[in-house]
């Protein structure tokens, strides 16, 4: 969301969280072309906040989404993730 800012800087951006621009530039092109395909090109993105388990938990990752809250074990294949993510943001 931060590289999507008017006057951001992906390289700083890059720095500060440990990653390559071109992975940056990358999620924020797809993120304005799926916006556009979903409601028109006056959509804009959306995101939700991601974070990784701790080693303690396993593989979980746990998903805090307009107040639901969702724990995805590792066997659970992506589709399916897609799927519960696109009916809870339906709802």
């Amino acid at each position: 969301m931060e590289a999507l800012a008017p006057g951001a800087n992906v390289s700083a951006l890059a720095r500060a969280h440990g990653l390559s621009p071109q992975q940056i530039f990358t999620w924020r092109r797809q993120a304005v072309a799926q916006a556009a395909s979903r409601k028109g090109d006056g959509e804009k993105p959306s995101f939700a906040v991601v974070a990784v388990a701790t080693p303690e938990a396993g593989d979980m990752v746990e998903v805090v989404l307009e107040g639901l809250t969702l724990r995805i074990g590792p066997t659970v294949p992506a589709a399916r993730v897609q799927e519960i993510l696109r009916a809870v943001r339906a709802r």
